[in-house]
């Protein structure tokens, strides 16, 4: 039975199911096959959505690297009285635990996520280190 939902619920249910299957067994050992179970969709959906399962891990990265630079943004807007304790805040806004993601993020320490763990860093990277720059840029002034 066909159950029709709107765009970004599907979405989300994806997104989600790769999550959790990717905090699991793995990037490399989850299959589309697996998320098409979990969600309950047929191939053309998923393809409706995503090209690849690496679009699909992309999505994924994505999601999560914005769920953290809005922890960086809001530490780094707060009224704080000087650099250092803007700093402070922001490296602390930096420690994921307990979260709607801090399962995947945990496991992406494991050797079966070395590819999520890489794509990870380097897009956490070039989101996050111009705010630590211009936190540092304002501490030295």
């Amino acid at each position: 039975m066909r159950v029709s939902k709107k765009y970004d619920v599907r979405l989300k249910e994806i997104l989600d199911a790769a999550e959790v299957l990717f905090a699991q067994i793995g990037y490399e050992k989850t299959t589309i096959n697996n998320i098409l179970e979990k969600v309950g969709i047929g191939k053309g959906t998923f393809y409706h959505y995503f090209q690849s399962k690496e679009g699909l891990g992309d999505a994924v990265i994505t999601r999560v690297v914005e769920y953290i630079a809005a922890r960086v943004d809001a530490a780094h807007s707060r009224p704080s009285k000087n650099a250092h304790d803007k700093m402070v805040a922001t490296l602390y806004s930096l420690r994921i635990t307990k979260t709607p993601h801090s399962d995947l993020i945990d496991a992406m320490g494991n050797p079966y996520n070395a590819f999520l763990h890489q794509k990870v860093l380097i897009k956490v990277v070039e989101r996050i280190a111009p705010t630590l720059a211009a936190i540092t840029e304002e501490g030295i002034s």
